[in-house]
Formats: C-alpha cells, sequence, structure tokens
C-alpha cells in the first residue's frame, strides 16, 4: 500500500521517520515529503501544488494512496 505521511505545520517530514521505518518494515511504501514554506505562509492552494507534485514524482497516476 502507498501511504501518504503529512506534517503540520513548522514540522518536517521526519517526524515520521520511525512511524515510516514500521510501515516499510511491514512491506507498505511510505511517503513523508517536507513542504515549504513551513508555516504555510502562501497558503494551503501553494502547499497542495507542491504535494501534489512531490506525489507525481513518486507513483504512477493510476496508483493508490492513503
Amino acid at each position: 500500500m502507498n501511504i501518504l505521511l503529512l506534517h503540520g505545520c513548522w514540522d518536517t517530514g521526519n517526524v515520521f521517520r520511525r512511524l515510516q521505518r514500521e510501515l516499510t518494515a511491514d512491506g507498505h511504501r511510505c511517503f513523508a515529503p517536507t513542504l515549504h514554506p513551513r508555516d504555510g505562509r502562501h497558503g494551503p492552494a501553494d502547499l497542495a501544488r507542491k504535494l501534489a507534485a512531490q506525489v507525481d514524482e513518486q507513483l504512477a497516476p493510476v496508483e493508490p494512496l492513503v
């Protein structure tokens, strides 16, 4: 299963390091990108576009993602 882990404001994808290791060991494919700017100063639409670009780099369009 492809799993996307999203950090909150001022955090990074590293906050999920342990969970990502455990899920990967269970056979899942995990993504925990760090979105910039981490304080969201350009709004959620900006971060959503950046997230979509990162997901598109990692997955084919038909692959499911949770």
